[in-house]
């Protein structure tokens, strides 16, 4: 039997732990998972680590004694409980009670969770806008890992795609099976590595952003119809005598961030200028 499994259904156990779906809590237990973990962080003495969810802190223990500290977020304080009396001896694990969305972090070197499925988009996106850090690993959902990577085009592409691209560099390094975890969750898992890289100058995040929303939610249909219904129809009349024709006719779904760039900056002309769309 692995290590964390066997360390994990002993500490259930001991502390009449059951674990709360609701909080979406699914404990690592495969050895050579963890470790792959530890190989993609590429710890070193002087790091300082964020982990999100940290659980019965068996993992934090591994990462702490690879880096010089480790802030541990947990929002359950029953585990958190159970993390002080296990991580006790660790002078260099920092345990915050809290949810993660909830507070300011100071800047990191690396970030590593095993995220509760719930709060998905929301610490992603909490990770591009308000932290710093060199890389992160953090394991989500399949079908969310992969939304995270598509391509213009494909059925997964859409929203999250596209702004998930727009900040980090992002590569899905392996699927994980959900008997990896428990208790066993319903789907398989992915091991993605985030790597900050914003690919937009930084004064048009908002006007970008505003748009991709109202655009995807008709990814299906034309540029053009998405544009008028959600800009009217003098925003088309610009955008064509600017030399957008061809990029009008495109579906949503098949735009780039190049393209949405370029639409962006064309909205913010006519706005600035000669027409209001």
């Amino acid at each position: 039997m692995d290590y964390l499994k066997k360390r994990t259904l002993e500490l259930l156990k001991r502390y009449n732990i059951r674990p709360k779906k609701r909080l979406g809590q699914s404990f690592l237990i495969c050895d050579s998972t963890a470790s792959l973990i530890l190989d993609l962080l590429e710890l070193k003495p002087t790091d300082t680590v964020l982990e999100i969810g940290s659980g019965l802190g068996l993992l934090t223990a591994m990462i702490a004694e690879k880096s010089y500290k480790v802030i541990a977020v947990e929002i359950d304080p029953i585990l958190v409980k159970v993390m002080h009396e296990i991580l006790a001896n660790y002078i260099n694990v920092e345990i915050i009670e809290a949810n993660i969305l909830d507070i300011v972090i100071p800047p990191v070197d690396k970030v590593f969770s095993n995220v509760p499925y719930y709060i998905s988009s929301q610490l992603l996106f909490k990770l591009a806008k308000e932290m710093k850090f060199k890389k992160s690993i953090l394991v989500f959902q399949k079908e969310f890992a992969q939304r995270l990577v598509a391509t213009p085009s494909s059925r997964n592409y859409g929203r999250l795609s596209i702004m998930a691209q727009t900040f980090f560099n992002i590569k899905l390094i392996k699927i994980i099976s959900k008997y990896c975890f428990y208790p066993v969750p319903e789907v398989d898992s992915a091991i993605v590595e985030l790597t900050p890289n914003l690919k937009i100058p930084k004064e048009v995040i908002n006007d970008f952003a505003d748009l991709v929303t109202k655009i995807f939610s008709y990814r299906n249909k034309l540029l053009r119809k998405a544009i008028r219904i959600s800009y009217g129809q003098q925003l088309i009349k610009f955008l064509e005598r600017e030399g957008f024709s061809n990029v009008l006719h495109k579906r949503v779904r098949d735009l780039s961030i190049d393209d949405i760039l370029c639409l962006v900056r064309v909205i913010r002309r006519c706005r600035r200028g000669h027409e209001s769309p």
